[in-house]
């Protein structure tokens, strides 16, 4: 009879529950747990939460960043709106403004039950994406150019996580966020100006869950989005011009899975003379893809092989063919060099 008792004592002190606090860039995050085991190979069941703490902070002397959200990105500068330099492409064209930036916060919770995974969900919180795609051209002839894509930033990680839960889980994150930047132009004659569009896109929550029984599932919040041509013109000019951005957040938290989440935003361009040669116009249409795709690949503690595939799944389209069109006077050009839309 006394077997009994003794066994519940054992298990009580081999489990481990409570709270811990970190910093994941420069947002804080609270870890809860519940874990039975003493080992990563000993743990039967395990509950393990990382969500984003917006009541704490982050600023301390080992974090100058205060507590703000993670911004990721490519060619963009701290503050997330703007980018951090002119890229040049070639002797015709240079990208006086391409960025993709993405504010957003990461989560994270993991349940396993008699040594299997139960469920497990990963995903971005209050995310915004603000970007560019405006050109500079300028030749004195004219150029035809074939469609060509640039990589702004490639397949290399952009931010890291490593940390451990009640001093027996590992968790390791890591975000990359390859861009690309597409482009595809033929200026009609002589010309000198900058045409282009600036996106901000309010993209929300967008979690991915897999349950054992269930399979995946997934909470994707509806983007809300302002689109606004740029043109600036030094030389009446003519073009047909497409820019796009393909953008993708991969999040990867090791030996359990991966969650892409892919942006695409793109603008067919045309800027033309009009009534008599008396102004100079920019018009087009908008256009911007919002897609997800996931991987289940769970051994965290190495006596599961869960293997699951999840999408590519679309889940957000919007296009518009006429989104907007600006014009400016040639004639009240003369006494400026320049004129900005």
């Amino acid at each position: 009879m006394a077997l009994v008792p003794m066994l519940l004592l054992l298990t009580t002190a081999a489990a481990k529950k409570g709270t811990e606090y970190l910093c994941l860039g420069p947002r804080a995050h609270t870890i809860t747990y519940d874990i039975s085991g003493e080992t990563l190979e000993e743990i039967e069941n395990a509950t393990i939460s990382v969500q984003p703490d917006y009541s704490s902070s982050c600023n301390s002397a080992k974090s100058h960043h205060g507590d703000k959200t993670m911004c990721i990105g490519a060619n963009v500068d701290r503050t997330c709106t703007a980018a951090s330099k002119d890229i040049p492409f070639n002797s015709y064209l240079d990208c006086a403004s391409c960025f993709a930036g993405l504010t957003t916060d990461l989560f994270y919770t993991l349940e396993v039950k008699a040594f299997a995974l139960e469920q497990v969900e990963v995903g971005l919180r209050n995310s915004h994406l603000r970007g560019a795609a405006e050109v500079h051209g300028h030749a004195d002839k004219a150029v035809t150019l074939p469609q060509h894509k640039v990589t702004l930033i490639g397949d290399k990680t952009l931010f890291k996580a490593s940390f451990m839960v009640a001093g027996v889980v590992p968790v390791h994150i890591e975000v990359a966020v390859p861009t690309t930047f597409n482009y595809d132009l033929g200026f009609k004659g002589s010309i000198d100006a900058t045409v282009g569009a600036d996106l901000d896109i309010n993209i929300g929550d967008h979690h991915i869950k897999y349950h054992k029984h269930d399979g995946f599932s997934h909470v994707n919040d509806e983007p809300s989005y302002t689109f606004t041509p740029k043109l600036n013109v030094d030389v009446e000019a003519e073009a047909d011009i497409t820019l796009g951005v393909e953008s993708k957040v991969a999040i990867s938290v090791d030996k359990v899975i991966s969650y892409d989440v892919r942006m695409q935003p793109s603008f067919p361009l045309k800027v033309d003379l009009e009534n008599n040669d008396k102004n100079i116009c920019i018009g087009g249409a908008a256009d911007f893809v919002l897609s997800h795709e996931a991987d289940l690949h769970f051994k965290l503690f190495g006596k599961n092989h869960d293997l699951k595939h999840y999408g590519p799944k679309q889940l957000f389209h919007y296009h518009k063919d006429d989104v907007f069109k600006k014009c400016i006077d040639i004639q009240a050009r003369e006494s400026k060099s320049t004129v900005v839309v």
